[in-house]
């Protein structure tokens, strides 16, 4: 090759692409879905905490637990078409002729689907380009859940809030018609405040919409089956709008020799 001139060998074309393509994503003028946005986690959500489980005394009934679990059955429809997915969310939407479905639970081990193993290959393209799309590979199953609060659930006192405890690879959450947020990471619980949400009815109406793959699942490639879905527990529970506790911590130092006579020391933070 003459002297000075540089010819770019196939990395250096990859990598160049690669700039280029996370540049687009990156442009405002085409905003992306949210699943498919990498600066894009979750919408919504409370801070993690340590796990909590409100509850109230009587001298009737002694301690009640102020927890509403949503187990069981729950109206569904796997959509390919994503854009009757985002219709299928409304209040209004008419349900009736689709499918029960046990949450939790994975569709695929529901009839929908064929389950799927991958070692170190992702299932739906060979390389994670930017900016990601899945296209016509992704899927979105809409979940719809009627309920009647339980008493206790006093809305003027206290705050109440929807727990997920697991959905792959992410999902939407409304409450009677109001968008509550977005969470992925599907190992990990998701919590919303839903208490300005709540329409002023007796009955509400609970709907999840899940995408079947999301940028996060690049990193969700462990070797694993890959299954979608609702398949943790799902959880209403309701805490003092004042003077609750929001999270704690419980260390506990031990001073050496470690026997029976060892100082110890327990400190605990709210």
């Amino acid at each position: 090759a003459a002297a000075g001139r540089f010819r770019p060998g196939l990395g250096y074309v990859w990598l160049r692409l690669l700039n280029i393509s996370f540049k687009a994503c990156r442009c405002p003028c085409r905003r992306r879905p949210v699943w498919e946005d990498p600066s894009v986690v979750a919408v919504g959500t409370l801070k993690p905490h340590t796990p909590l489980a409100a509850s109230q005394k009587s001298s009737e009934s002694g301690v009640k637990y102020l927890h509403m679990n949503l187990n069981g059955t729950w109206k569904f429809r796997l959509f390919s078409d994503l854009s009757k997915a985002l219709s299928a969310v409304e209040p209004d939407a008419d349900d009736s002729s689709w499918d029960d479905i046990p949450v939790p639970s994975n569709w695929q081990m529901q009839g929908y689907e064929v389950p799927v193993y991958t070692n170190f290959a992702y299932p739906f393209t060979a390389w994670p380009v930017l900016p990601i799309s899945f296209g016509r590979q992704n899927r979105a199953g809409v979940y719809r859940r009627r309920f009647v609060l339980p008493e206790g659930f006093d809305r003027d006192a206290n705050r109440i809030r929807l727990l997920l405890n697991g959905a792959s690879s992410a999902i939407h959450v409304w409450i009677d018609g109001h968008e509550v947020g977005y969470h992925q990471d599907s190992g990990c619980p998701a919590e919303f405040d839903v208490t300005d949400a709540l329409a002023a009815t007796k009955e509400h109406l609970l709907v999840a919409r899940v995408m079947k793959w999301s940028d996060g699942s690049y990193l969700e490639d462990q070797d694993a089956w890959w299954l979608s879905g609702i398949f943790r527990d799902v959880v209403l529970y309701s805490v003092p709008a004042a003077n609750a506790i929001e999270d704690f911590r419980i260390a506990t130092a031990v001073d050496a020799p470690y026997g029976e006579t060892a100082d110890a020391e327990l400190s605990v933070d709210v």
